[in-house]
């Protein structure tokens, strides 16, 4: 395997590192912290193991280096390498690795996070996976994972999604392949009617602010919508109308289906590819209706995420490589 190396540009001893934390996580969008880059000594921990990368993406998330959203996806990933690691994967731990290195270095490329900050974290995911380069003796070969968009939850269709109790009733999935987001919501409803439905909306760029082109989609029984969010706020209807969904209900139970483009072109879509992540945020309209109970995440008592002016709280999506 073949890969270039970050050093860190910041010395990596004598350093000390000193955390405090008060209150509860902040739920406004994490600015840039006013404080001088820091380094967080590797000497604490060997970095020879996935937990070290972990304990850094921790302590980064805890000065508000890295805000929820970004930290969330990093453990998304650092799960997936730590699963592969566990079944013997050596091949498949490795490109883990190396799309969580590409998602910080992205990052950093984008100028959303100083090189400096996160520079010990680089140097110690390149550790953990400069190791033996061994072949995988047996690579899973990529299923066909398409569940076909009829509205019907068939057999099987979606035992290879990652599933979500998103809300009391409510069940949300989503998988992909290397051209389509898949998803769905199943959710019990005694009396279906034609306005009943669930919209997700999108933080496109997992940065925890509400953007003017941020992702929507609407599908009901009776209807289906591409949407986004413009200066004026959110349900404008793009002129690009991109996916398919279908629906259906049986035995008190309504199920909708969606099949997405990761990445159609469209500015006012989100642009993912394998192994990316987005923030989101479900509802499920009770005859065109949505309430607090019925969305997810849910941010207090009298809260939720559709009624947030920043994303801060979205859950977060990541699609499989």
């Amino acid at each position: 395997m073949h890969r270039r190396h970050l050093r860190s540009t910041i010395p990596l001893f004598a350093l000390t590192f000193v955390l405090t934390r008060c209150g509860a996580v902040p739920t406004e969008p994490i600015a840039e912290p006013s404080v001088e880059p820091r380094a967080i000594a590797l000497a604490a921990v060997d970095c020879d193991a996935a937990e070290d990368i972990g304990a850094l993406i921790d302590l980064l998330e805890g000065d508000g280096t890295l805000n929820h959203g970004r930290a969330t996806a990093l453990r998304t990933r650092l799960a997936q390498a730590m699963k592969h690691e566990a079944a013997g994967r050596s091949g498949h731990a490795a490109d883990a690795y190396a799309r969580l290195l590409a998602q910080v270095e992205g990052w950093v490329a984008d100028g959303a996070l100083a090189e400096a900050d996160v520079a010990d974290l680089l140097a110690c995911a390149e550790d953990v996976l400069d190791g033996p380069d061994e072949p995988d003796p047996d690579p899973d070969p990529d299923p066909d994972v398409a569940p076909v968009i009829d509205g019907i939850k068939s057999p099987g269709e979606w035992d290879a999604a990652t599933s979500v109790a998103v809300f009391t009733g409510g069940t949300f999935y989503y998988l992909n392949d290397d051209t389509h987001l898949y998803l769905a919501l199943e959710m019990a409803d005694a009396v279906p009617q034609p306005a009943d439905g669930f919209r997700i909306r999108f933080d496109d760029t997992l940065d925890g602010l509400t953007t003017v082109g941020d992702h929507e989609l609407r599908l009901r029984m009776d209807s289906y919508f591409d949407l986004h969010r413009s200066m004026f706020g959110w349900g404008v209807v793009d002129t690009e109308q991109n996916g398919t969904g279908a629906t259906g209900s049986s035995a008190g139970l309504n199920f909708f289906e969606v099949a997405f483009p990761l990445d159609s072109g469209d500015p006012n879509d989100f642009a993912l590819s394998p192994g990316a992540a987005v923030g989101y945020c479900v509802q499920y309209l009770n005859d065109g209706l949505g309430i607090d109970a019925a969305t997810y995440p849910r941010v207090g008592a009298f809260d939720n995420c559709m009624l947030d002016s920043d994303q801060g709280n979205y859950a977060v999506l990541t699609t499989s490589p």
